[in-house]
């Protein structure tokens, strides 16, 4: 599990910049691929 921090204070497009940078160059690196088949199912609890 990752956890990522977003700082609110700097405002949305700063996030924006967090976030995109994350899955540009972050989770790649990790094995990470982008989901390109719809929603995501959950399993059962």
């Amino acid at each position: 599990m990752i956890a990522i921090t977003i700082p609110n204070q700097l405002g949305p497009a700063y996030n924006l910049h967090v976030l995109e940078s994350f899955a540009t160059h972050v989770a790649p690196a990790l094995g990470w691929k982008p989901n390109t088949e719809g929603p995501v199912q959950g399993d059962p609890v």
